[in-house]
């Protein structure tokens, strides 16, 4: 395995590096310098990783991946987050089919994520997964709720509202998740079906799913 190391000055991106050395034996560790070399070497027949330390780095998650754009084939790649990285910086990450995992993760982990993108198969740190598929939920209801109110017709506190029922929460879960009585989530719905012109809930989720008949 050849792995690239994109990466910061500071000691925990140095202490990484060494720690990805140190997890797979055998493999070849050394610092991106040229995405011409880099992509020699994923035109071989070797195994090639990008590890991208993200904390040390200075443009984020966008700058990371502009890099790797620069290279043909693209490489595989795992990301080392910060705990505190958003979730849904996260999930954009992992949505592409790369390894994520955390600083700080047991070793183990590491390995494993390398060894996963080494063999083109993705990888998200157990630890992080839960925040990762509620931010995957999250952007499948916003999309959803683009499909049902392409034109936004609705008004924060009815997108608020329409969001989460778009995801086939209950009245009950609505309420709960917004402070809010159950009596209001009604009202809301209700109001937001005569703002769409739909006659319930029913249609509105034909219309998430793109099924409406004109």
């Amino acid at each position: 395995m050849e792995i690239f190391m994109l990466r910061g000055e500071s000691c925990a991106a140095l202490a990484f590096e060494l720690l990805c050395g140190h997890v797979c034996a055998g493999a070849r560790v050394a610092r991106w310098q040229r995405a011409e070399d880099l992509a020699a070497e994923c035109g071989s027949s070797r195994e090639v990783v990008v590890v991208a330390h993200l904390a040390s780095l200075p443009g984020g998650v966008e700058w990371v991946e502009r890099r790797l754009s620069e290279v043909t084939p693209r490489p595989a790649a795992v990301l080392i987050a910060p705990d505190a990285t958003p979730a849904r910086t996260l999930e954009r990450w992992a949505r592409a089919g790369r390894g994520l995992v955390l600083e700080g993760t047991d070793p183990g982990d590491v390995r494993r994520a390398l060894q996963a993108a080494a063999s083109g198969r993705a990888f998200i740190e157990p630890s992080v997964a839960p925040a990762v598929l509620a931010a995957a939920e999250e952007r499948r209801a916003e999309e959803a709720l683009g499909q049902i109110d392409p034109r936004g017709l609705l008004p924060p506190r009815l997108r608020r509202v329409a969001r989460l029922a778009a995801k086939g929460w209950s009245y009950e879960r609505i309420a709960g998740e917004l402070g809010l009585s159950e009596a209001t989530i009604k009202s809301y719905l209700h109001e937001t079906y005569e703002v769409l012109r739909v006659a319930g809930r029913d249609e509105l989720m034909r219309q998430r799913n793109g099924t409406a008949v004109a």
